[in-house]
């Protein structure tokens, strides 16, 4: 009992978290309603039909009642005090609620935002090329990213050092927007050349220092670095958003070479 309830408010905090105030509270709201529905229609109904023929076999005379009957209670929640008994009989429903709900909920978002995606969106790798992405269907994050300027080689400025030997620096400045309703953390960047080899940046420059987590409505320009071999060449950045649970996969976006 006390793993069920434990479980029950862990799912409803995630969705407070995934879904925000509004959606959680509205989940909340709809199980309360059910399992009042349930109360009320199934089990006060079925309590008190157990009562009465409880009460029924205790009022026959001892010649007329079977040496093997009952004259208790007929279900072990009967012996519970009432809020508990209610609690104990409408945890079937609640987790059936839920999960209905789930589903309607993810179903209904992806309908409204024009029916399954793919894992990722796709631009060019391109001086003014920009994508905006929903991470998660379900969620109310939104980020946008612009390409602003790439450079390569000795066009790089923004770094003093040199870069190791038969390496280049790669270096490209996006604009990284929030357009959703709550702020979110720094995205990850990974850079993929033409021989699948994959790089992480080896520096990340901006004009302020700490610019995440960024708020609704806000921007930020940074310079992302990468140090890859002389003769590769670049063929997919990958922007993979953060999101707040690490077991779900958020959609990215790739900006692919032409």
């Amino acid at each position: 009992m006390i793993i069920l309830a434990v479980a029950l408010l862990l799912i409803f905090f995630g969705l407070l978290r995934v879904l925000g105030e509004a959606g959680g509270l509205m989940f909340g709201g709809v199980i309360a309603v059910g399992i009042a529905l349930w109360e009320l229609t199934w089990e006060r109904p079925q309590r008190e039909r157990r009562r009465r023929a409880a009460l029924e076999t205790s009022q026959r005379s001892p010649g007329t009642q079977s040496l093997h009957s009952d004259t208790g209670m007929h279900h072990w929640t009967d012996r519970l005090p009432a809020p508990l008994a209610t609690v104990a009989n409408s945890i079937p429903l609640t987790l059936s609620t839920i999960c209905v709900l789930v589903v309607a909920y993810l179903g209904a978002s992806t309908l409204l935002d024009g029916g399954p995606t793919d894992a990722r969106l796709h631009a060019p790798l391109a001086a003014g090329s920009s994508g905006e992405v929903k991470p998660l269907q379900a969620g109310k994050d939104r980020l946008k990213v612009t390409i602003l300027r790439i450079a390569e080689g000795a066009d790089v400025d923004v770094v003093s050092g040199e870069p190791a030997p038969e390496m280049k620096y790669w270096a490209i400045e996006m604009e990284v927007e929030n357009t959703g309703e709550r702020e979110f953390e720094a995205p990850t960047w990974k850079l993929i050349d033409f021989e699948g080899q994959e790089h992480e940046p080896v520096a990340i420059f901006g004009g302020e220092t700490a610019p995440f987590p960024l708020d609704p409505s806000r921007s930020t320009t940074r310079w992302v670095v990468f140090e890859i071999p002389d003769e590769a060449a670049p063929q997919q950045l990958r922007v993979i958003p953060a999101v707040r649970h690490e077991a779900l996969i958020p959609r990215e976006i790739s900006f692919d070479a032409e």
